[in-house]
């Protein structure tokens, strides 16, 4: 059980594509654990969230689309809702 701590809770705009995109924690979380979620589907193709660089204030996501329908991997623009956990 954890007591204290810190939850950062939120999303982003509808900006999340196949480039990396920064999400800025605004305060420092020690030992970040990031959780992240695609809020919307305006692209066909499957796709999921990648992370990369997490740091104590902030994370790049990208959003990273499979070559099952086609072998191009463009993605078209996502909102991405996440959650950070740390202390």
């Amino acid at each position: 059980m954890r007591v204290g701590g810190k939850l950062i809770v939120g999303r982003t705009g509808t900006v999340v594509d196949e480039g990396f995109t920064t999400i800025g924690f605004g305060q420092p979380v020690i030992k970040p654990t990031f959780l992240a979620a695609m809020q919307t589907m305006n692209d066909s193709d499957p796709a999921t969230i990648r992370f990369t660089n997490l740091s104590i204030m902030s994370v790049r996501v990208q959003i990273d689309e499979e070559q099952s329908e086609d072998s191009e991997t463009n993605h078209g623009n996502e909102m991405v809702g996440y959650v950070v956990i740390g202390n």
